[in-house]
This record gives structure tokens, sequence and C-alpha cells, in this order.
């Protein structure tokens, strides 16, 4: 979904920019669609009723709710054997995303005047029907975020201590600083089952995050946005999950390596400017506090030229093996 999002804000998907095809090259896009079903039974039906004022609107449109379809279904094969912790790692996650997505769009709706009371009432779509698209699908967006995360919250319910269940009105209200639609756009289509009550062990704190190599990883990369390496955004989001999984569970010499190949170092030193101690310190504390000089050995030897003790640190052994196992995994 994040691709298809991010096009739609950012990219040429954005309906505000202007257009070089036209509606015949729509028209067929839109055909060639192919529809993802849920994997599951929803829990919540999307239902905006808003007109689909053009053949680019309905091809946008298949787009985002596929990759919503696909990524919920992504997330459910991962987590519905996973321990409540880790759910708890991923609803975080999915709430901040879902945060800052409506929080673009309000934005755009409210700089752009995409009122969506202005297409309802339109009587004719082809006086200026580039504002109708954008109203339409910064609109759509909105609805269909706030959907997603609430199909994931349902889905694990049992999960979630109840101070961190989010109710529908709490995204428009205090997010969005709107009221609810009425009559509402997203409707509960079943009644959501809560197979055991959420135990709360007694040291349970309501963010805490799973002390695992992975989520300890997570949490800390996720500062520098370790998502977007190329060679990361290039795999769909359950092959990265394998990645980190399986890169953080191989020893720190594997790991030092694997992060050399994705070329976090030099992302970090060009992205965010951190110099090569600091980016150590941040590696170490990735790790659970590997000693930053063990973080720091194992980078250098993988320098050919470099004279720090390649019996203790032993990264340049693994490279090749973290290349194999990265260009095994399968890609977007």
């Amino acid at each position: 979904m994040a691709d298809v999002i991010n096009s739609v804000f950012f990219k040429d998907l954005n309906p505000s920019i202007a257009d070089t095809h036209d509606t015949a090259f729509y028209d067929q896009a839109a055909r060639g669609v192919r529809g993802v079903a849920f994997a599951f039974e929803p829990h919540y039906s999307l239902n905006f009723n808003a007109p689909v004022v053009s053949s680019k609107v309905r091809y946008i449109k298949a787009l985002i709710d596929n990759a919503i379809a696909s990524e919920l279904n992504d997330k459910f094969n991962l987590l519905d054997d996973g321990e409540t912790n880790l759910i708890l790692f991923h609803r975080k996650k999915m709430f901040e995303q879902t945060q800052a997505r409506l929080l673009r769009a309000k934005e755009i709706i409210n700089s752009g005047g995409y009122i969506l009371n202005d297409i309802m009432s339109a009587k004719d779509y082809t006086v200026d029907r580039q504002r109708f698209e954008c109203i339409f699908i910064f609109n759509y967006i909105v609805q269909a975020s706030i959907r997603e995360y609430l199909e994931f919250q349902a889905h694990y319910q049992s999960h979630i201590p109840p101070e961190k269940i989010v109710p529908l009105e709490r995204f428009y209200l205090e997010i969005l600083g709107a009221p609810v639609p009425s009559p509402a756009f997203i409707v509960q289509a079943r009644e959501i089952e809560v197979k055991a009550p959420f135990a709360k062990p007694d040291s349970f704190q309501p963010e805490e995050v799973v002390d695992d190599a992975y989520t300890v990883f997570m949490t800390e990369v996720a500062k520098y946005k370790f998502s977007e390496l190329s060679k990361v955004a290039a795999l769909p989001t359950q092959q990265q999950t394998r990645l980190v999984r399986h890169t953080v569970t191989q020893g720190t010499p594997y790991t030092v390596a694997m992060l050399s190949y994705l070329g976090y170092p030099e992302y970090l030193k060009t992205t965010y400017h951190l110099n090569k101690e600091d980016m150590y310190r941040h590696v170490s504390k990735a790790l659970d506090n590997v000693a930053v000089r063990t973080i720091k050995g194992n980078f250098l030897v993988l320098n050919p030229d470099s004279n720090d003790d390649r019996e203790k640190y032993t990264s340049y052994k693994c490279t090749d093996d973290v290349k194999s196992f990265y260009e095994s995994l399968p890609h977007k």
C-alpha cells in the first residue's frame, strides 16, 4: 500500500499533476486491474458513495483497494501465529502510518479546497474534472486508511489492551478535526469476537515492544527510516520482515555484513549526516547494546586494508552469505 499511497501523494498518481494520458488510456488501465480479494472475512465495509467522476479515478481507486487487501493479507499471514508483543509492535507502527497519511491528506484537502460536499452536489463534472478527481481520491485515501487500521485492530482485538483500542470517531475528531460523516462511510459489518480476555502481565507497559532481536532492532532503526533503503524497499513487506528476522539472529558479524551490503552505513552518512562513531553507537543499540567496539571492529574488517583483528572480528567471512540470502528473497 505504501507505494500506491506515496505515488498518489507525491508521484505519478497524484491527480493534481497535469496529465498526459487520455480517457481511453485509463479505461484500458482500469479494466486491466485484477481485484485482490481479502483472505479473511472483513469486520468493516467501506461505503464511499461519492461519484466516480472519471476512468482515472476508477483506476487509482482500484489500485488503492488492491494495495489495502494485499497489505492486510500479508500482515495477517505474518502475525496470526505471532506473539502478542509482536502484534502490538505492528499495531503501533500501523497507527503511526495511518496518522501520518491522514495528516498528509488533510493538508492537501485543506490547501486545495478539495471539499467532499462539492463533488456530491456538482451537476457537471467536466467543468473542472481535475479538481473533482482530487476531491474523490484524497478523500477516499482518508476513508480507506481509517478502514485499514480498524480492520487490523478488529482482527487482533484480543491482543490489544483496552486503552489502546482506537474508536472510529477519534480519527475524525482528534486527527482530522472534523465531525464523523453522517451517514458513515465506514460501517461495522460483523461482530468483533474477542477470543479470550486480554491478559495484562504484571510488568506490562502499554507501549512496550517485545524485547526480542527483531523488535529491538526495528524500534531503533525506524528513527532513520530503515525500510526506505533501496534494497529493503525492493522487497514486499513480508519479505522485509523475513530479511530482518534472519539477519539479527545470525550473530553480530553476519548482521554487520548484511547492513553493509544493504548500504545502511552510507545511507546514514548521506541522509542523516551520522559520523562513523554515531553510526556504531546506533547499530549497537539496534542490536540490543552489543559492545560498540565489536560493532566497529566488524565494520572495519570489511575493508581488506583494515588492520583490525580478523580473528576477533569476522564479518568479512559473511559477505558472500548475506548477498546470497538477500538475492534468494522474492522481490517486488
